[in-house]
C-alpha cells in the first residue's frame, strides 16, 4: 500500500534513519523541512516560533533543545524515488545520550549534521563513535552555511582529520558562503542546483558558471580517486581516464556506504532551505534499506545458543527500544525484524516469560499516532497493550522465542534528593518516579540508606532539572530538590604497602599479630 499508515511495504522501499549531531547543530530543523518537502507537513516549523512537530514537549519548545528522540514516518516522492522514510530526530546534548543510543539500535543508517561554523564538536565525536558501535553507516551534511565564519572546506578536513576509520568524500559544494550562498553544486551530475520560492521548494538546475567550474572539477577528481582506492570496477575506468557510467558510480557508491567504507558529505543551510532535498534524495539512495541488512544476530534464551534473524522469516520478531510510560497503557515504540503482526495477535516476552496481546498497533508521527492493522518487517511502529514491557525487550513469536541484543546504556553520574511537599503525595511521588524510570533507562531511584530520602540519578544537571520540572509540571506535585551530587569512585593512584598490627590483652592472655598489605 501506498499510504504511510498501510500495511505493507516493500523492504527495499523504507529506509530508517536517525538524525544525530552535538546540541545546536540544526538537527531538528533539518528534520521540519524533511516533514515539509515530503508533504507530510503544511509550513515548515520553527524553533524560535516554538512551532516545530518533533520538539512538542513544552520544556523543549520553551528551551528550544531537543530532549527526547521523536518518531516520524513519511513519504518521499520524487522523480527517482517512492519510499517509506522512518525517521528518528535525537537530542543533541550529552545529557540526554540515552535517547541518541536506542535510536542508532534500530536504525539503519543515519545522517550526521555538522555547523558550518562550528565544525566537529565534542557530542559530534560522541554520536559518531556511538554509531560505529552499532555498525550504522552514515552521510554527512555540513548545514549552516549561510552564517558568518561557515567554511565547508575547513569543516570538510575536520571530518577527515577526527574520523580516519572511514574514507570521506565530499559530493557537493556550496555556491558562495555566508551571506553569498546561492545554492550547490553536485559533484555527481556536475550541475548546479538553485532552490527558489518562498520555501526553497523550487529546484532549477543549471550549467556551472566558468567561476565555479575549476573548484568542481578538483574536487569530482579527489572525489573519484577516493572511489577508485575502494572499488576495482570504478578504478578501471578511472585508470584508462574513462568516464564511469552513471549506474555502476551509483551501485558502487550504495554498496562502500553500506559497507561503512565511504562517508558522502553534503552541503547547505536548512534555516535557508538550501540543500534538504538532494540530501533526502541521498537518504534513499546511499543508506542501507531493512533488505541490505538481512540478518539480525539474536541468543535463544533457553541455551543461550546463537539465532539469525531474516528480515524474510516468516515468524514475528522485533524489538522496544523506546517506552512512553503512562498510568493507563504504555505506548511502545517497536522496530520490527522479521514476520507480520496483527491486531489482536499473541506474542511472547522472553525476560518476563509472559504471554501479551495488542490491542493497537500506530504509526508514529512525533506526538500524533494513525492506527494500522498490521505491521511487516523493517518497520518502526507504536504499539499499546503489552504490560511490563521495558526499554531493550525483545517481543517475538510464542513458538520461536529469541533474545536480540538489548541497548547498552552508560550508569548514572549524578543524583539529587526528591522528596514532596506534602507527606499526602508520598504515594503520588513514588508511582511519578517509577514512571520516568520506566520511560527513561537513565535514570535510577534509590533510597539513602541513612536518611531514607529518595535519590534521583541521572546524566547530568540538566537531565534531573528537566525530570524534576516533568513532575511538577504533568504530574502536579509539588516537590523539593536537594543539590545534586556527583558519583564518584576512589582508586589508588600508585601501588603502596600498609601495615597493620593488633596488640591486645583479653583476659589472661596476650594476642599479637602484624600483617603487611600490599595495594
Amino acid at each position: 500500500m501506498d499510504s504511510v499508515s498501510g500495511h505493507r511495504h516493500e523492504l527495499s522501499k523504507i529506509r530508517n534513519i536517525g538524525i544525530i549531531a552535538h546540541i545546536d547543530a540544526g538537527k531538528t530543523t533539518v528534520t521540519e523541512r524533511f516533514l515539509y518537502y515530503s508533504g507530510k507537513t503544511h509550513r515548515i516549523g520553527d524553533i524560535d516560533d516554538g512551532t516545530t512537530i518533533m520538539d512538542y514537549l513544552d520544556e523543549e519548545r520553551r528551551r528550544g533543545i531537543t530532549i527526547v528522540a521523536a518518531a516520524a514516518s513519511f513519504q518521499w516522492n520524487s522523480a527517482r524515488h517512492h519510499c517509506l522514510v522512518h525517521l528518528i530526530d535525537t537530542p543533541g546534548h550529552i545529557d540526554f545520550t540515552a535517547e541518541v543510543e536506542r535510536s542508532l539500535r534500530v536504525a539503519d543508517g543515519a545522517v550526521v549534521i555538522f555547523s558550518g561554523v562550528e565544525g566537529v564538536e565534542a557530542q559530534s565525536e560522541k554520536v559518531w563513535r556511538q554509531s560505529d558501535h552499532y555498525h550504522v553507516p552514515k552521510l554527512a551534511f555540513v548545514n549552516k552555511m549561510d552564517r558568518l565564519g561557515a567554511s565547508f572546506q575547513r569543516v570538510l578536513a575536520d571530518i577527515k582529520a577526527k574520523f580516519s576509520g572511514v574514507k570521506v568524500a565530499a559530493f557537493q559544494l556550496p555556491i558562495g558562503q555566508e551571506a553569498d550562498l546561492k545554492g550547490i553544486i553536485d559533484l555527481i551530475s556536475m550541475k548546479a542546483l538553485f532552490f527558489e520560492g518562498d520555501d526553497g521548494s523550487r529546484i532549477r538546475l543549471a550549467d556551472l558558471e566558468s567561476e565555479y567550474q575549476e573548484e568542481a572539477l578538483l574536487a569530482r577528481e579527489e572525489l573519484m580517486s577516493t572511489v577508485a582506492e575502494l572499488s576495482d570496477e570504478v578504478a578501471e575506468f578511472y585508470l584508462s581516464e574513462q568516464e564511469v557510467p552513471l549506474p555502476l558510480l551509483m551501485k558502487e557508491l550504495r554498496r562502500l556506504v553500506i559497507g561503512n567504507k565511504l562517508c558522502p558529505v553534503f552541503t547547505g543551510s536548512a534555516k535557508k532551505n538550501i540543500g534538504i532535498q538532494p540530501l533526502l534524495d541521498a537518504v534513499l539512495d546511499y543508506l542501507p534499506s531493512p533488505e541490505d541488512c538481512p540478518v539480525c544476530h539474536g541468543l535463544n534464551p533457553k541455551d543461550g545458543s546463537p539465532l539469525e534473524i531474516s528480515a524474510h522469516d516468516p515468524v514475528f520478531c522485533g524489538l522496544v527500544f523506546k517506552v512512553v510510560a503512562s498510568g493507563s497503557a504504555d505506548l511502545l515504540y517497536l522496530r520490527s525484524y522479521s514476520g507480520h503482526l496483527s491486531l489482536s495477535d499473541s506474542i511472547f516476552n522472553p525476560r518476563t516469560k509472559e504471554k501479551l496481546r495488542i490491542k493497537r498497533i500506530l504509526r508514529l508521527y512525533a506526538k500524533n499516532v494513525e492506527p494500522m492493522d498490521s505491521v511487516g518487517p523493517g518497520d518502526i511502529v507504536g504499539l499499546i497493550g503489552p504490560q511490563n514491557v521495558g526499554t531493550g525487550d525483545t517481543l517475538c513469536a510464542v513458538n520461536r522465542p529469541v533474545l536480540l541484543e538489548r541497548i547498552d546504556f552508560p550508569e548514572p553520574v549524578i543524583s539529587m534528593a526528591v522528596e514532596p511537599k506534602s507527606s499526602k503525595d508520598k504515594d503520588r511521588l513514588d508511582a511519578c518516579l517509577d514512571l520516568l524510570c520506566r520511560e527513561d533507562p537513565t535514570l535510577s531511584l534509590s533510597i539513602h540508606e541513612n536518611t531514607g530520602q529518595r535519590l534521583l540519578s541521572g546524566m547530568g544537571e540538566l537531565h534531573l532539572e528537566i525530570n524534576s520540572n516533568r513532575i511538577k509540571s504533568e504530574f502536579n506535585i509539588e516537590v523539593r530538590c536537594g543539590a545534586p551530587q556527583v558519583a564518584f569512585r576512589e582508586t589508588l593512584c600508585s601501588d603502596c604497602t600498609v601495615t597493620g598490627i593488633f596488640d591486645k590483652v583479653l583476659g589472661d592472655n596476650s594476642y599479637y599479630a602484624e600483617v603487611d598489605i600490599r595495594l
